[in-house]
């Protein structure tokens, strides 16, 4: 996964008519939509024709304006966001490289567990944070071969009566990993789920992740 530095389309300018009637001057901001400030939008004291005639005048700049504009603008904000929290945890990770490490999850199990929903990944790659000083980009990348692990100790517990047969999966993905990125990860998910129970069932989430459920 990388990431640029993305920029925020330039929001449309206020209209001449609404100048100085907006709670703040800056609109640049795709979540918070504009209004009326408080002393004008109230009524008491005001004329009130001149006050609905800038409720007009607003609702119609934002329906033709400023909300396609801020439609447009959230995936440059969302961008800039991953953005900012990939280079502060690029910065951790350099503060805490002997006691932190950034991993990916894949095969998301999920179940009840004594009324608690509990969910864990059961395969992980250990990742790297880099930063591109010419482009300014932050990738995410695996930190190289053999990075692979087999989550089944979040199973130990549980009663499955396949655990052994877990194990075994284990050993032959620890000689022979699995790519995680890959098509082949899903006949690996089919086979860890058998040993799981009757009510398992493997899904696949709209963010395309495997997700599994474990009744």
């Amino acid at each position: 996964m990388a990431v640029g530095k993305a920029s925020l389309p330039a929001p449309p300018p206020i209209p001449r008519e609404l100048a100085g009637l907006l709670d703040r001057e800056r609109v640049d901001d795709p979540t918070q939509e504009p209004r009326l400030a408080s002393n004008v939008d109230d009524p008491a004291g005001h004329d009130q024709e001149a006050t609905a005639r800038a409720n007009r005048m607003l609702e119609a700049w934002l329906e033709t304006e400023w909300r396609p504009w801020a439609m447009g603008a959230q995936p440059a904000l969302q961008a800039r966001r991953l953005y900012e929290e990939l280079y502060d945890l690029r910065l951790r990770l350099q503060r805490e490289e002997a006691l932190t490490e950034l991993v990916w999850g894949h095969g998301v199990l999920g179940w009840q567990v004594g009324g608690e929903r509990v969910l864990h990944p059961l395969v992980t790659s250990r990742m790297l944070v880099r930063f591109d000083p010419d482009s300014g980009e932050i990738a995410v990348v695996p930190e190289g071969e053999g990075q692979l692990n087999l989550e089944i100790e979040i199973l130990q517990g549980l009663n499955i009566t396949g655990f052994d047969l877990l194990v075994d999966q284990r050993q032959r993905f620890r000689a022979a990993p699995v790519d995680p990125w890959g098509p082949e990860i899903r006949s690996l998910y089919e086979r860890l789920l058998h040993p799981l129970g009757l009510d398992t069932r493997l899904v696949l989430s709209s963010a395309h992740a495997e997700v599994w459920e474990l009744g």
